[in-house]
C-alpha cells in the first residue's frame, strides 16, 4: 500500500501585474500540468489571492517580485506542496526529489538558496519563521533589493535552525546560472540533454532586475588616475559658517583638496573638482575651469545627449573633464552603498559621498571630510548661506558614510569629520582645526581591530564600533587594519598572525561575543595568545562573559590587557585568576544626552527569535509601535526614539540606549546574562528584567523613580573616569 505522500500534489504559480503571461511561460506552465498527471495546479494572481499573515507586507512592498515572495511563502505555509517560478522549465517529474520530505530546497552554486523551487508540506516550521521575521526585516532593508529584502538572501538566514530540510544540489533544478557561461552555452547549444540528471530548469528572467536601456556614453570614460596620500574634501554644510578658507590655502603641496560642487567657489585651493550631479549650475563650473584645478565628474551614460533622461544633462559635453561611469542604488537619491573598487566607476547617493571614494580610488590614508553635516538645512552657496534654498535629502547619508567603514578600517583608511556636532558620526570628529591639525602630526601606532561588529543595519553594533574608533582616536591610535565579526571562527592560526605584520597593538572587541563557549568565544580567546607569540601587544576590551568553560578563560590570560563591561565578568575571570578591569559597553563613550519625552510606548525585537514574536504579539495586543533594533536603516534613531517615552526590549542595547537617554524601559532576557550584569550594575538590582512570561500581561512601563535615576547620573558619571583610564591603558600598551 503506497503511503500518503507529505508534500501535497499541489503546484503553485504567481503572476501578478496586468501584464499577460508571456506565452513561453505559458508553454513551461503547460509542461509542468503534462508531467505531473493528478496534481492540482493554482495560478494566483491579483484577482484570487488567499489571505495573508504579512498582508500588510505585501501591500508595502512596491515590485511585483517582492510581492511574489511573500505570497509563495504563505501560500506553501497554508497549503503545502510545491511552488515553481514562471521561468522554471518542467523536464521530468519532479515526484522523486519531494518523496518522504518534509520541506525541500535546492541550493545554488554560491548561494545557500534560490527560491524559484520549494516544496513543503502544510504548516512547516520553516516557513513559519520566514514569516514571522518578514516584518523586522523588511523594516530594517527598506532599500534593499528583492532577493535581499524578501527572497533568497533572507530565506537562507534561518537554514541552519532546521536540520530536517532537505537540500538538493544545484545541478538537479538550477542546471546553470547566468553567471556560469560554459554551462549556459551548453544549455544554448544542446539544451536538457546536455543535463540528464536535471528535472528542471530555471531560465533567470530575473524581474526584480530593474533593466535599463543600455546607451552607449558619448564622453570617454576616464579612470582616477592620480595619487595622493592626504586629502581634505571640502563640503558645503553650515558648520563651515566662519571658518577661514585660507587654511586651505596653507597646505602642503602633500596634501590634496577636493572641491564638491559649489564649494570651490569658496575655496582658494582646489586641486581637484568632483560632482556626481552635473546640474545646470555645475555645469557652468565645469565649462568655467580654475586654472591647476582636475576636474572629475561621475555621471549616467546618457549624460550630454539630446535624449538624456534630466534636461538639465542635455547640453552637450563640458571639456577637459574626467568623464567616470556613475552606480546608481536602490536607495535615496539612487543611492548605491559601500566603496567603488573601480578606477573608472562611482557609487551614487551624494557628492560629498561620491568624493570620499575618489580620495579612497587615488590611495588616500588620511581623510579630513570639511562641511560633511549631513543636516537638511540650508547650504553654503556662492560665499553666503542661501536660506531660501534647501538641501536635497540628506537622511540618507550618515547611512550611507557607514557602508564604508568596514572597508575603510580593513585597507587602514583614516577619515576625521571636522564637525563634532555632524550627524555623520561613524567617523571620530573634531573641530576643522584639529581634523586639518591632525593631518600633519606624525604617524600613529597601528592597531588591528578584529570582530568588528559594523554592519550599516544594527545600531547598537554600529554604535558600539563608532565609539571605539573615536576612542582610539583620542588615544593617539590608528587603525590600521580591521576584520568583521566572524572572522576568527573561521580563520587558521597561521593566516592571523599575518596580519600582525607592522602593528602595535591587537584590539579585540569582546562586545557580546563571547559565551557558551561558542565557535566566536573560542575564536576571540585565543587572539592574546597568537599576539604573544608574534611580539605584538594586545587587548580584549568590551567584553561580557558568560558561561565558558575554565579552559576558554584561562585562555584570555594571554591579553596584556582586558576590561569587561560588567562586574559579574570580572568576577568569573577572577575566579579563575585572570585579572581585568571594569569599563562600561562603548556605547557609553558617545551617547549621553537627556531625550525629550514622547508619545508613546516601543516595542523592540530580541537576538532570539522566539523572544521577538512574543515582543510583535505584545505589540500589536496593546497597539504599541514595533520596530527591529535594525530599524530604521539611516541614523535616524535618536529622533525615532524620541518620539517615545518608554520601551521593551529584548537587546543589550536597546538598554544601554535608553540608560544613556534616560527612556524608562522593561527588558527580556537576551542570548547571554549581559542584560542582567548590566542592570545589577546600575541599579544594584534586575527589576526592569521581565521573565518572558510576563509580557502577556503587560500594560504599561513604570517611569524612573528619582533613586533610579540617580543610579543611572552615578553609573553614567562614573563611566567617564573608567573610559579616560582606558584610553591611558591602551596607550601604555604601545
Amino acid at each position: 500500500m503506497t503511503s500518503t505522500p507529505l508534500i501535497p500534489r499541489i503546484l503553485h504559480h504567481i503572476w501578478l501585474g496586468p501584464n499577460l503571461m508571456p506565452e513561453r511561460f505559458q508553454e513551461y506552465r503547460n509542461g509542468w500540468q503534462e508531467k505531473h498527471p493528478g496534481w492540482q495546479f493554482h495560478l494566483w494572481t491579483d484577482d484570487n489571492l488567499p489571505p495573508m499573515i504579512n498582508q500588510a507586507i505585501y501591500d508595502q512592498v512596491e515590485s511585483y517580485a517582492e510581492k511574489s515572495d511573500v505570497l509563495r511563502m504563505e501560500l506553501l505555509y497554508r497549503y503545502g506542496g510545491l511552488y515553481v517560478d514562471t521561468d522554471v522549465e518542467c523536464l521530468k517529474n519532479v515526484e522523486p526529489l519531494l518523496d518522504g520530505q518534509r520541506c525541500v530546497l535546492p541550493r545554488m552554486t554560491d548561494r545557500a538558496l534560490c527560491s524559484a523551487f520549494m516544496a513543503c508540506e502544510p504548516g512547516d516550521a520553516y516557513f513559519e519563521t520566514c514569516i514571522r521575521e518578514l516584518p523586522a526585516h523588511v523594516d530594517a532593508n527598506p532599500y534593499a533589493s528583492a532577493p535581499y529584502k524578501t527572497g533568497p538572501s533572507f530565506m537562507s538566514r534561518f537554514l541552519k535552525r532546521f536540520p530536517y530540510l532537505k537540500i538538493l544540489e544545484p545541478h538537479l533544478v538550477y542546471p546553470y546560472e547566468p553567471r556560469t557561461r560554459d554551462a549556459k552555452r551548453l544549455w544554448a547549444q544542446q539544451g536538457a540533454a546536455a543535463f540528464p540528471d536535471s528535472y528542471a530548469a530555471h531560465h533567470w528572467v530575473g524581474s526584480w532586475v530593474k533593466r535599463r536601456k543600455s546607451v552607449p556614453p558619448l564622453f570617454e570614460v576616464g579612470k582616477v588616475d592620480i595619487q595622493a596620500e592626504k586629502v581634505v574634501i571640502v563640503g558645503r554644510g553650515p558648520s563651515l559658517t566662519g571658518f577661514d578658507f585660507q587654511q586651505l590655502a596653507a597646505l602642503p603641496e602633500s596634501v590634496t583638496v577636493i572641491c564638491v560642487n559649489q564649494a570651490i567657489e569658496q575655496s582658494p585651493r582646489a586641486d581637484v573638482w568632483f560632482t556626481l550631479d552635473p546640474n545646470t549650475p555645475l555645469q557652468k563650473l565645469m565649462r568655467a575651469q580654475r586654472p591647476g584645478t582636475r576636474y572629475f565628474a561621475a555621471v549616467p551614460n546618457d549624460f550630454g545627449r539630446e535624449t538624456a533622461k534630466r534636461p538639465s544633462h542635455r547640453h552637450g559635453l563640458p571639456e577637459n573633464v574626467t568623464y567616470l561611469r556613475r552606480i546608481d542604488g536602490n536607495g535615496p537619491e539612487k543611492s548605491q552603498d559601500g566603496l567603488s573598487h573601480a578606477k573608472d566607476a562611482i557609487n551614487s547617493g551624494n557628492s560629498g559621498f561620491g568624493a570620499l571614494q575618489l580620495a579612497y580610488l587615488m590611495g588616500a590614508k588620511k581623510v579630513v571630510l570639511l562641511g560633511f553635516d549631513g543636516a537638511d538645512t540650508a547650504r553654503k552657496t556662492g560665499g553666503h548661506f542661501d536660506s531660501s534654498k534647501r538641501s536635497a535629502y540628506l537622511g540618507h547619508l550618515p547611512q550611507l558614510f557607514n557602508s564604508t567603514v568596514m572597508e575603510l578600517d580593513a585597507e587602514g583608511v583614516e577619515v576625521r569629520n571636522g564637525n563634532p556636532e555632524s550627524k555623520i558620526t561613524c567617523f571620530p570628529r573634531s573641530t576643522p582645526q584639529e581634523a586639518l591639525a591632525w593631518l600633519s602630526q606624525a604617524e600613529a601606532p597601528n592597531v588591528l581591530v578584529l570582530n568588528n561588529t559594523s554592519n550599516g543595519r544594527h545600531h547598537g553594533s554600529d554604535a558600539v564600533m563608532q565609539a571605539l574608533r573615536q576612542l582610539l582616536a583620542d588615544a593617539g591610535l590608528r587603525i590600521a587594519r580591521s576584520r568583521h565579526c566572524g572572522y576568527t571562527d573561521r580563520t587558521s592560526d597561521l593566516e592571523i598572525q599575518t596580519l600582525f605584520k607592522d602593528i602595535d597593538l591587537v584590539v579585540v572587541n569582546g562586545e557580546g561575543s563571547i559565551h557558551h563557549d561558542n565557535r566566536r568565544a573560542r575564536g576571540l580567546a585565543r587572539i592574546g595568545g597568537l599576539a604573544a607569540e608574534a611580539g605584538v601587544k594586545s587587548a580584549l576590551i568590551n567584553a561580557t562573559l558568560d558561561c565558558n568553560s575554565p579552559a576558554t578563560l584561562v585562555q584570555l590570560e594571554q591579553f596584556d590587557y582586558i576590561a569587561v563591561r560588567d562586574a559579574h565578568s570580572q568576577q568569573v575571570l577572577a575566579e579563575v585568576g585572570v585579572e581585568a578591569e571594569l569599563c562600561p559597553n562603548l556605547a557609553f563613550y558617545t551617547e549621553n544626552d537627556t531625550l525629550p519625552v514622547g508619545m508613546e510606548v516601543r516595542i523592540g525585537d530580541s537576538v532570539l527569535s522566539d523572544i521577538s514574536h512574543k515582543l510583535q504579539v505584545l505589540a500589536q495586543q496593546r497597539d504599541w509601535t514595533y520596530r527591529s533594533c535594525l530599524y530604521p536603516r539611516n541614523d535616524g534613531r535618536v529622533d525615532y526614539y524620541a518620539s517615545h517615552d518608554a520601551m521593551v526590549t529584548g537587546r543589550f542595547q536597546d538598554v544601554c540606549f535608553c540608560l544613556n537617554h534616560h527612556i524608562p524601559f522593561l527588558a527580556v532576557k537576551s542570548n547571554s546574562n549581559k542584560i542582567a550584569a548590566l542592570l545589577n550594575d546600575v541599579f544594584g538590582n534586575t527589576q526592569r528584567l521581565l521573565p518572558v512570561e510576563a509580557l502577556a500581561t503587560l500594560t504599561e512601563v513604570p517611569p524612573f523613580t528619582d533613586t533610579e535615576l540617580e543610579a543611572i547620573d552615578t553609573y553614567k558619571k562614573s563611566a567617564v573616569e573608567q573610559f579616560n583610564h582606558l584610553r591611558i591603558r591602551l596607550q601604555q600598551l604601545v
